[in-house]
């Protein structure tokens, strides 16, 4: 019983406390550097090791809508995922897609560029702060804030989350087109035609790229 007392108060005390924060912290910024690292030499198959699993089903979600969701599907999706199934359809020059999963995705993302370079370049995590099993990162690129990073530990393993700064990114869009007299699809195709640099034909991106 005594033994059970001075775990108990070992494991709660502020020194205890403090160490394994100090230890979460350290290993958060390495799987931020090994991700960053892949991330910039377009190597989605080490990068998809350092995202959390709901990054991954957010993906495999994505995947769906590209090669089977049609115009009314697509369409009750958010602005960023609209964006995405477009985008890569467009990319992809409505060719039959062969990826199986939202981890297959994930990788030709990161591989291909769709997932950007810029993203992480230069860019350092400033301030961490961890609650139990999830943590955010204050972002700087020089003195500058570049936003935030958010984490998650899965099996003991610090991982980056993707889906908040998704979800952030299409409330941003929202916004924006909400400042301008534009449709949505037309919004969605001036994105994707600035990003790929190549015109966009606004009928056929709405048909899925394989049966249904």
């Amino acid at each position: 019983m005594k033994i059970m007392l001075l775990l108990i108060c070992l494991l709660t005390s502020p020194v205890f406390i403090n160490a394994q924060k100090s230890t979460d912290i350290r290993l958060i910024r390495e799987n931020y550097e090994l991700y960053t690292k892949a991330l910039l030499t377009f190597d989605g198959k080490s990068a998809v090791d350092y995202v959390t699993q709901n990054t991954i089903d957010y993906y495999g979600k994505l995947n769906e809508l590209v090669k089977h969701g049609d115009s009314a599907t697509v369409a009750k999706s958010p602005l960023m995922d609209r964006f995405m199934v477009f985008r890569i359809r467009h990319q992809m020059s409505l060719e039959p897609l062969s990826f199986y999963s939202g981890r297959e995705l994930l990788i030709y993302a990161i591989t291909s560029g769709l997932i950007g370079k810029n993203s992480a370049r230069d860019i350092i995590l400033d301030k961490i702060s961890v609650k139990g099993n999830e943590a955010i990162a204050g972002a700087k690129k020089g003195k500058e804030i570049a936003g935030r990073f958010y984490f998650k530990k899965e099996n003991n393993k610090w991982r980056m989350n993707l889906v908040p700064l998704i979800d952030e990114t299409s409330a941003y869009l929202s916004s924006d087109l909400k400042k301008r007299s534009v449709k949505e699809n037309d919004f969605i195709h001036e994105l994707i035609q600035s990003v790929n640099e190549s015109p966009v034909d606004k009928g056929i991106y709405w048909l899925p790229t394989e049966g249904k």
